[in-house]
């Protein structure tokens, strides 16, 4: 089998015809390389012939106006962000890299891959479901390219191995694909300022590894799944500014790892849980720009390691606890914009470490 042959059928898996194809076309370039400039000229038989024309592919696929310097050695194992391990690449590691384009589909040939860094780059397009083949990536930052669009791949949650995927800073849309669910090796789901539709699946629920969900500035809509409850090992959850609703599930406050809540600018209403004064390891608690209403709980004043509490421009009635007081390492404590009464609890006098105080106007 010749060379062409085989990256027609084991490659690219369509028959091409390379002797028609544009010649600047990547498909062909990367050819032409592998056949007549490759210092290795490798044959079929060589085992590292599948990856040597991926990365050739993806050389020719991008600007030439970037700070790669591939095809400067006679393996790619030795290119600038590539690491290997026993002649097989591992991670890909180009962030900053000055890189347009897309992504390529066949970056899903790279079997071995358990990193992909791609962020902080101008890429563009959509993200190709073939990433569903890396069954051994753990890794997946794409985060600050602004321009990648699209939905998010299902085929995303079928990586078992999976601990982080970041794509913050971009133009998805659609929705948060359910099968998420189904990576149970999830650390960290970041997904801040894209334009992210509908609600969050219920399936991240069965994510008992999560430590950090952060969605924030996207168009997500819908309650708090209860099962979110479930994620005991959850230490900071991000929801600002999206158009969220409904009540806090009381289960939130077995979430005993949690540090760090910040549910700004949605359309949360009704009562706050009592059960928030169990999240004992809570360092900031930011609920400002909903409709919250009735008494700000007593049992706030648990919360022993809070060091910003910011209630403002909500519907709050009654008057701000006593309890409060106990907050000894608040450094930050906003309530304007509610409609409190009464008058402030002494014992805020003797916070030490209070810093930032207002509770402006209320009526």
């Amino acid at each position: 089998m010749s060379i062409q042959e085989y990256i027609k059928s084991n490659i690219l898996q369509r028959n091409v015809k390379f002797d028609v194809m544009d010649t600047l076309d990547p498909c062909k370039l990367a050819l032409d390389w592998i056949t007549k400039t490759d210092p290795l000229q490798l044959d079929v038989s060589g085992a590292n012939l599948q990856q040597q024309y991926v990365f050739s592919l993806l050389s020719y696929e991008y600007s030439e106006d970037n700070d790669l310097d591939w095809h400067s050695d006679n393996t790619h194992c030795k290119w600038m962000g590539v690491v290997c391990q026993y002649g097989n690449v591992i991670k890909l590691e180009l962030a900053s890299k000055k890189l347009t384009g897309g992504i390529p589909p066949k970056i899903g040939r790279l079997e071995y891959l358990e990193v992909l860094d791609m962020s902080s780059n101008s890429l563009l397009g959509t993200l190709p479901p073939e990433l569903g083949n890396l069954s051994n990536l753990t890794k997946i930052l794409l985060q600050y390219n602004d321009h990648l669009s699209g939905s998010i791949p299902p085929e995303i949650g079928g990586l078992q191995l999976l601990t982080t995927i970041d794509l913050g800073f971009n133009n998805f849309t659609g929705t948060l694909p359910a099968e998420l669910g189904n990576a149970i090796a999830l650390t960290a789901i970041l997904m801040m300022r894209n334009k992210i539709t509908g609600p969050l699946p219920t399936e991240i629920g069965k994510l008992s590894v999560l430590e950090e969900i952060d969605v924030t500035d996207n168009d997500l809509n819908g309650t708090i799944p209860r099962k979110l409850g479930d994620l005991n090992g959850l230490t900071r959850i991000h929801l600002y500014s999206n158009s969220l609703s409904g009540s806090l599930p009381s289960e939130i406050g077995g979430l005993h790892s949690l540090k760090d809540i910040d549910m700004r600018s949605n359309s949360f209403f009704g009562t706050l849980p009592s059960e928030l004064g169990h999240l004992k390891e809570l360092t900031s608690l930011q609920i400002q720009g909903n409709a919250f209403n009735g008494t700000v709980p007593s049992e706030l004043g648990n919360l022993v390691q809070l060091t910003r509490l910011d209630l403002t421009i909500n519907k709050f009635t009654g008057s701000l606890p006593t309890d409060i007081g106990n907050l000894s390492n608040l450094f930050m404590l906003f309530a304007p914009s509610n409609q409190l009464t009464g008058t402030l609890p002494s014992k805020i006098g003797l916070l030490q470490n209070l810093q930032v105080f207002s509770v402006g106007i209320n009526y």
